[in-house]
């Protein structure tokens, strides 16, 4: 799938080269149109995100990040979940999808920058100490201060 007018990762998204932080659009972004410098500038960061949706070969528009307000990207059999704090909850497109993921043996990490501790779904195959050492993994990546605040298994 192309970004279309999605521009959601210029906002939610941390940028430490640049310096932008998580939930302020980026200075270099064109709101529903992309990034000004993508071709020429492009910080590693960001050239380096893997945006879920944009890996799906069939997808519904609605689950597109700037639509459905939850930006998913892919850690192996782990999906993280940026979630826009200005959504007033989740449509039934991104509660089925979430729901796939879990069926599909995917856990989720759901959290944004105004939750201090993310949500965190185990599917059957996990359990929540394996999702939570996971995490400790991206974390020391991307060195966020992630605390797990609820864990659920549906």
């Amino acid at each position: 799938m192309d970004c279309g007018e999605c521009t959601l990762c210029c906002k939610l998204l941390e940028i430490r080269s640049l310096p932008k932080k998580a939930g302020t659009w980026c200075e270099y972004c064109e709101i529903d149109r992309g990034c000004k410098i993508h071709d020429t500038d492009i910080p590693e960061e960001c050239s380096k995100f893997s945006c879920a949706y944009r890996q799906m070969k069939k997808v519904s528009l609605n689950l597109r990040p700037d639509k459905c307000g939850v930006i998913f990207e892919r850690f192996d059999d782990i999906f993280i979940g940026t979630v826009d704090p200005n959504i007033n909850g989740f449509s039934d497109d991104l509660k089925g999808q979430i729901y796939s993921f879990l069926r599909e043996g995917f856990s989720i990490v759901l959290f944004n920058q105004r939750i201090q501790k993310p949500v965190i779904y185990t599917s059957k195959n996990h359990t929540a100490k394996e999702v939570w050492e996971k995490i400790k993994e991206i974390r020391k990546k991307r060195e966020n201060k992630w605390q797990p605040q609820v864990t659920q298994q549906i």
